[in-house]
């Protein structure tokens, strides 16, 4: 996906740019530190890192399915239409956010030409309308859920894409442990149960929040039309909280499969920033349904910046996993040495001065880069 392509480049460079950018320190007589170090930096790029594995390891589940797909069966070509129509909405939209944070990331720097940003960002501005408007097509995926949860009244049975909510769903909206809702130890809010039955949970919710307002609104004048666009924010909501909920559990069956334990413990912190952050961003929802309580939700934002600080440790290995080539980065604050004072002196080396002016702008470059002007 071109979305893939430009979150992962965008992140190679906010993040070896921030850990290579030094400024300020606890104490003057000490070295400055990496801008890497902030909790602002951290809380920024470390959420944006951890979803973008979660949606390549979603994007491998998608493209295994479609190349599987027996044609010959309906429920499993609606099934890889409906997932395909939401994933594609859902990375593109956070791909197209993702960026302008990478973007201020870089401060200054990140508007020069040099970081590439630009450029990304007006190549993929299309792709959040081009194969389908976004906002249509996750109305196909909410339709779909729409369709599987009238059957489960008709005949009993979850088919298509409700099978990965839950066989027994009215128990799943209906339960709300009033011990669980305030509950904040750590290991309870990282455990795979927790995160997992919350991102059910809230699909769940919205399916039947959405079937309700359907229902709710069979009598309007413009009949289903007039129905149907009474509920487009509930549908927009359900979708995205389905692809959400899909792509964290592909993300727990990678974890699952790693065998290299070193490894395996940072992919599974990673999921676990990926489903609280999630959360954190809809904590709206939770709390309005009150399936967390306010107490809770303060620990899940903590944890987030926990989680944060731990990964930022990680991040420029995670980065260099993308295995990007010097000559494909083709940017000074990109470079996998992390010197990028040298390297734009570099680039700018290779065009001649203005032969306007008499002053030396190679020359300026080092103090203004360090400067971060």
């Amino acid at each position: 996906l071109t979305q893939a392509v430009h979150l992962r480049y965008a992140l190679t460079v906010a993040i070896r740019f921030a850990a290579s950018r030094v400024q300020f320190g606890p104490r003057a007589e000490e070295p400055e530190v990496s801008i890497l170090h902030y909790q602002t930096q951290q809380r920024r790029l470390m959420p944006i890192l951890a979803t973008t594995y979660a949606l390549d390891f979603a994007s491998r589940y998608l493209m295994d399915r479609f190349v599987h797909m027996d044609y010959d069966d309906p429920s499993d070509v609606a099934f890889v239409h409906s997932l395909a129509s939401g994933l594609k909405a859902v990375s593109s939209w956070y791909c197209h956010e993702s960026l302008s944070i990478c973007r201020e990331a870089c401060g200054g720097h990140g508007f020069s030409a040099y970081a590439r940003f630009g450029k990304m960002r007006d190549d993929n501005d299309v792709s959040q309308t081009y194969e389908g408007d976004n906002t249509v097509l996750m109305q196909q995926t909410a339709k779909d859920l729409l369709v599987q949860y009238r059957r489960e009244f008709s005949r009993g049975q979850f088919s298509g894409m409700l099978r990965f909510i839950s066989r027994n769903m009215l128990t799943l909206v209906k339960e709300r442990n009033p011990i669980i809702t305030r509950f904040q130890h750590e290991s309870h809010l990282r455990s795979t149960e927790f995160l997992q039955h919350a991102l059910d949970y809230r699909a769940a919710r919205l399916v039947h929040i959405s079937a309700m307002s359907l229902r709710r609104n069979r009598g309007h004048p413009d009949g289903m039309f007039g129905a149907w666009n009474e509920s487009l924010a509930f549908l927009i909501d359900l979708a995205r909280a389905h692809v959400e909920r899909v792509i964290l559990e592909k993300f727990i069956h990678a974890v699952d499969r790693c065998r290299n334990l070193g490894t395996a413990d940072v992919l599974k912190r990673m999921c676990e920033l990926y489903a609280l952050s999630c959360i954190e961003r809809d904590l709206g929802f939770f709390l309005q349904h009150r399936y967390i309580r306010p107490n809770k939700a303060r620990a899940i934002r903590a944890l987030v910046t926990q989680l944060s600080s731990e990964l930022a440790d990680e991040a420029v290995g995670l980065v260099d996993a993308f295995n990007f080539p010097e000559h494909i980065m083709d940017s000074p604050f990109g470079a996998h040495d992390g010197n990028y004072v040298d390297r734009v002196l570099e680039y700018v080396s290779r065009h001649q001065h203005d032969p306007r002016t008499s002053e030396d702008p190679v020359g300026q470059l080092p103090s203004i880069l360090r400067s971060g002007e």
